[in-house]
């Protein structure tokens, strides 16, 4: 049995550095003119909702492809390092896949990445993911994922990659991991005085690195609107209104920022991703809202919050001052946004720097005025 949810895949994941591999089925269906009643509202990130069964078949087309957050932005960042005449198997990705023909394409699909730390292992199959698209609205989907491949990467092996984690300037991680093997690579991290980001993958994920928070957990985290509203419950014990489709966005952003103001003591650098409204980036100093870049020829969602993360950790890494980091980000997500690939091949850093993003300061407390 499939079960009809609708995906948006534009929620981010890791460098590269710690996640799973997932190996993506996408059958999209052209011209289908059945639509399927949405049962629950929809929620930007990584989020579903239930739609009606259905017995129909429908005439489509598969694609088959190399996907999953992690992946995609060890592509990504590799692509753009590449493109700046970097190294790019200094970006390292270390996950696990299955000793099968997908872990073998998965591994093809990144030979432009050092994954000398991917663990082949005969005992799972690689993760797969299926998912069924209406085509006009990228979304609205059957999917079945097997990803039980996830419990393999323990904290033994996070001690195995030790020397490439200590040797690293930025570490990634996402959700994925059991809270175990998170607090490990916490650990190493903080005890090698490495900068480390979160990418929380999903709303029901996102408090593994806050069990029991006792001070700094990492330096960066990504979450979604809802994301960060559950992560804020979970810190204050308090509930929040987690309905936005009828917010304006003058609402939108002071939800935002408010929930920002109880992760800051354990998270100094916020990324909140807004979908279509743009982003607001939130320290110990100042709240930002950078306003969305304008698209045109969108081809799918898949991998656009992937390519955000990368250009931003890039342009991070180079040095560059918060608001250009965010523009490679912005713009390196355009690029996904009129390709028919998850990561584009096309990608490169100098495609990605051409213009800055509309943004102003929004105030820690008190009201915001648009």
């Amino acid at each position: 049995m499939i079960q009809y949810i609708d995906i948006d895949a534009s929620n981010i994941d890791s460098f590269g550095f710690f996640t799973f591999v997932k190996y993506q089925y996408v059958l999209t269906y052209e011209g289908l003119k059945k639509r399927y009643k949405v049962k629950e509202p929809f929620e930007k990130g990584a989020s579903y909702t239930t739609a009606d069964r259905t017995e129909q078949v429908s005439t489509g087309k598969i694609t088959l492809t190399a996907g999953g957050v992690g992946r995609n932005i060890a592509d990504a960042i590799s692509r753009l390092r590449l493109s700046k005449g970097e190294d790019p198997t200094n970006t390292y990705f270390i996950g696990s896949v299955g000793n099968d023909e997908a872990g073998q394409l998965l591994l093809q699909s990144l030979k432009h990445v050092n994954t000398e730390s991917v663990f082949m292992l005969d005992e799972y199959s690689t993760a797969c993911y299926a998912a069924r698209l209406e085509v006009a609205d990228s979304a609205l989907a059957g999917v079945i994922h097997d990803a039980r491949i996830h419990a393999a990467l323990s904290p033994e092996k996070m001690y195995k990659c030790e020397n490439i984690i200590a040797g690293s300037s930025f570490v990634i991680f996402d959700g994925n991991l059991s809270v175990k093997t998170i607090d490990t690579l916490v650990e190493i991290c903080h005890r090698n005085k490495i900068t480390s980001w979160f990418e929380p993958t999903d709303w029901n994920i996102i408090s593994k690195p806050f069990i029991k928070p006792l001070g700094r957990v990492v330096d960066f985290i990504s979450p979604n609107l809802r994301e960060l509203q559950i992560l804020a419950e979970h810190l204050t014990g308090k509930s929040r209104d987690k309905t936005v489709s009828n917010r304006s966005l003058e609402a939108i952003l002071t939800e935002a920022r408010d929930c920002a103001v109880h992760v800051l003591p354990f998270v100094p650098n916020i990324m909140v991703t807004l979908g279509k409204n743009g982003l607001i980036m939130v320290n110990e100093e100042k709240a930002t809202y950078y306003e969305a870049v304008e698209r045109h020829n969108v081809d799918h969602v898949y991998g656009v919050g992937d390519c955000t993360v990368a250009g931003f950790i890039v342009a991070f890494l180079n040095g560059l001052p918060e608001v250009q980091c965010v523009s490679v980000g912005m713009n390196a997500a355009l690029q996904s946004l009129k390709s028919s690939q998850t990561i584009p091949e096309t990608l490169s850093y100098q495609l990605v720097t051409e213009t800055l993003p509309k943004h102003f300061q929004l105030p820690l407390t008190g009201k915001i005025k648009l």
